[in-house]
């Protein structure tokens, strides 16, 4: 994404020959760079991956996990000036994936923020966990793997053209376990239940106790026909 024809000014501020500006997109196009990148991604997986209920607020684990997540942050907020000014914001998201990034680096920034400036304050910073959920997505950004590889890129597409079909067939055949749901309802409604001993099958049967010593109960069967959620369940118990 960082090869698309970038316009003559970015961010209304930098020209097309402008020193930084040319910085900036040597940077976002050195391969090493991208490695770097994708390094840290690897990085920040182990991190999260680390997180535990476990390790204190004051704990050295927990400073460390801190300077970390700092380091990561600086370094997708780079990456992420890095091509906005190359490209400028408009054609920075024109592209998915860097929607995607946009929204990371965002909302680890939000986060990073609120935790500093709210940490010496009597405040639950337990409120603000709700942004590190977005940290999750960078575990996604690998994935642009796949618009190198064109091995991938087929299989990707495929799955992708395949959905839609396969989301009608679903779609038929829940309205089909619907139907004869429905009439297993009008056949079998109230009538699919059975003795917690096994070796009686009658109801009249089903008294007194069993060989255990558990009294034997007359309940209803776990396939049954008496509501239509438990019909369809049925049916593709059965059918499966």
């Amino acid at each position: 994404d960082t090869n698309t024809t970038s316009v003559p000014r970015s961010l209304f501020l930098f020209e097309d020959k402008n020193p930084f500006r040319v910085a900036c997109r040597m940077l976002a196009q050195w391969k090493w760079f991208d490695r770097y990148i994708l390094a840290c991604i690897l990085l920040s997986c182990v991190s999260l991956a680390y997180e535990n209920p476990g390790i204190g607020d004051n704990s050295p684990t927990r400073a460390a996990l801190t300077q970390i997540d700092y380091f990561l942050n600086f370094s997708f907020i780079l990456e992420c000036v890095a091509k906005i000014i190359s490209l400028s914001f408009g054609v920075y998201v024109k592209s998915g994936w860097n929607k995607l990034d946009l929204l990371i680096v965002s909302t680890s920034i939000l986060d990073m923020v609120l935790t500093v400036a709210l940490s010496g304050q009597n405040v639950d910073l337990s409120v603000l966990k709700i942004f590190r959920i977005f940290r999750i997505l960078r575990a996604l950004r690998p994935l642009r793997i796949i618009a190198r590889a064109r091995g991938l890129r087929i299989l990707v597409t495929t799955i992708m053209s395949a959905t839609k079909p396969v989301l009608n067939t679903l779609g038929i055949a829940i309205v089909t376990f619907a139907l004869f749901g429905i009439l297993g309802m009008q056949l079998l409604s109230g009538k699919m239940w059975t003795c917690t001993d096994p070796l009686r099958f009658q109801k009249d049967d089903c008294r007194g106790i069993d060989d255990e010593g558990t009294p034997r109960k007359w309940i209803r069967a776990d396939v049954h026909f008496d509501r239509i959620d438990q019909a369809i369940r049925s049916l593709f118990i059965l059918a499966t």
